[in-house]
């Protein structure tokens, strides 16, 4: 049974399979939405395969577009941050290895009501998620 997580109101993510090894989810961005903040993962490495649309990726390198059919990673330690990159929803297949507390990290996000909430989150799970400059 899949579950949705909305993280944002321009993102949300579905599981599809979670395990110690990777989190794996299908995250859908409407168009016009902000992108999350500058971050980096200390101890996990993404992939990202572009099923629908496109997504816009800032890394320090600068930022890329990937349509659909296109794949990209996200190594551990690497500045980042995405959103859709066109006009159309775009879908991506998402994997995160490995998968540590990620799943938790996003519930406790979605359920923040308050900045503060958000902030307690952020300092918790430090280990899957720590805000960073591009």
């Amino acid at each position: 049974m899949s579950s949705t997580i909305q993280l944002s109101a321009h993102e949300r993510v579905t599981v599809v399979s979670a395990g110690p090894e990777a989190l794996v989810v299908e995250a859908e961005y409407d168009p016009g939405g902000r992108r999350p903040p500058s971050h980096r993962h200390t101890d996990q490495d993404e992939r990202f395969e572009v099923l629908a649309g496109v997504m816009a990726v800032e890394t320090p390198d600068g930022e890329r577009r990937y349509a659909a059919g296109e794949t990209f990673e996200i190594p551990r330690g690497v500045a980042h941050r995405m959103a859709n990159g066109g006009e159309e929803p775009a879908r991506v297949r998402w994997e995160t290895r490995p998968a540590l507390r990620t799943e938790s990290f996003w519930r406790a996000i979605s359920a923040a009501r308050t900045p503060l909430g958000a902030a307690v989150a952020l300092v918790r799970f430090r280990r899957e998620f720590r805000l960073a400059r591009l």
